[in-house]
C-alpha cells in the first residue's frame, strides 16, 4: 500500500497526499499534513475525499479553520492492514459540549468511513479542539 515516488499512480488511483492537499488547498494557511505515500483506489479516493471536504467545511465554518490563528493538523501512517488518520484542530472556538444531534454532514462522514470504507472514525468534542480519530482498511483503500 505504501508507493515511493511523487505524483499519481496508476490510472484511477490517487496518494493521499496529494487528496488531502487538494482538499484542504482553500485552507492551506491554517493546515498542516503529513504521512506516507498511501495510494488510493477510485472508489476509496472519491469518498475520502468527500469526507475530508465535508469535515474541513465545517472547521471552517465552526471549528479551528473558522478563527484567525486556527489550525488543522492531519496525520496519517501506514499499520500495514491499515491506514490510521489523525484530525486535530487547536486555536478554534471552545468546544462546550457535543453537538446533540449529528448534522446531515457528520452522518455523511460517518456512513462514508464506516459503511462505503469499511472503516472506523471516533470524534472527540475536547474543550480545546476537535480531534478526529480514522481506522481506513488499507483493502478498501486500494478499489
Amino acid at each position: 500500500l505504501v508507493e515511493r515516488g511523487t505524483g499519481h499512480g496508476a490510472s484511477g488511483t490517487v496518494r493521499l497526499d496529494d487528496l488531502v492537499a487538494t482538499v484542504l488547498k482553500a485552507h492551506s494557511a491554517g493546515t498542516t499534513a503529513e504521512g506516507p505515500a498511501v495510494q488510493l483506489g477510485s472508489h476509496a479516493g472519491s469518498g475520502l475525499a468527500l469526507a475530508l471536504h465535508e469535515l474541513a467545511t465545517n472547521s471552517a465554518k465552526y471549528g479551528a479553520l473558522s478563527r484567525p490563528g486556527g489550525h488543522l493538523a492531519i496525520a496519517w501512517r501506514d499499520e500495514g492492514d491499515c491506514v490510521r488518520v489523525e484530525w486535530r484542530e487547536t486555536g478554534g472556538p471552545r468546544i462546550e459540549r457535543a453537538p446533540e444531534n449529528a448534522g446531515f454532514g457528520s452522518k455523511l462522514v460517518r456512513r462514508t468511513i464506516e459503511g462505503q470504507l469499511s472503516g472506523a472514525i471516533a470524534f472527540d468534542w475536547a474543550p480545546e479542539g476537535l480531534a478526529i480519530d480514522m481506522t481506513l482498511r488499507a483493502d478498501k483503500l486500494a478499489h
